[in-house]
């Protein structure tokens, strides 16, 4: 799952002037976000994907002291697709200080065998 993330974090946050894509955490601006910001960022996610009564509004904020990034998740909309709960989350992330945000839209859905799993 972090691999998914990770692409798709290098593919919404790289330059979109720039039309260059690297693997790797490159925000807009080139900052890039580091490893432990990444697992913050998913596990905010984890945190809301398993609350209980989960509702439209719900976020979580995370930090990272030793490289200045931080963001939010929030949840968007609460909706069925082929059968499976899901639930849109708008995240706005800040790499080592960096403003402004960059915003990030995803989608998660329980999966049958009871795990949140991103919707591609």
């Amino acid at each position: 799952m972090k691999t998914i993330i990770a692409l798709m974090l290098t593919v919404v946050l790289a330059a979109p002037a720039s039309a260059q894509f690297s693997l790797g955490w490159n925000t807009r601006n080139g900052t890039r976000l580091a490893g432990d910001d990444v697992d913050l960022l998913l596990a905010g996610v984890a945190k809301l994907n398993g609350t209980a009564g989960l509702k439209v509004g719900d976020s979580d904020d995370w930090s990272n002291p030793k490289t200045g990034s931080y963001g939010s998740a929030a949840i968007t909309s609460l909706f069925q697709s082929q059968g499976l709960s899901c639930h849109g989350v708008h995240h706005e992330i800040v790499a080592s200080g960096q403003t402004p945000p960059t915003p990030l839209d995803t989608t998660w859905c329980l999966a049958p065998d009871g795990k949140w799993k991103m919707k591609n």
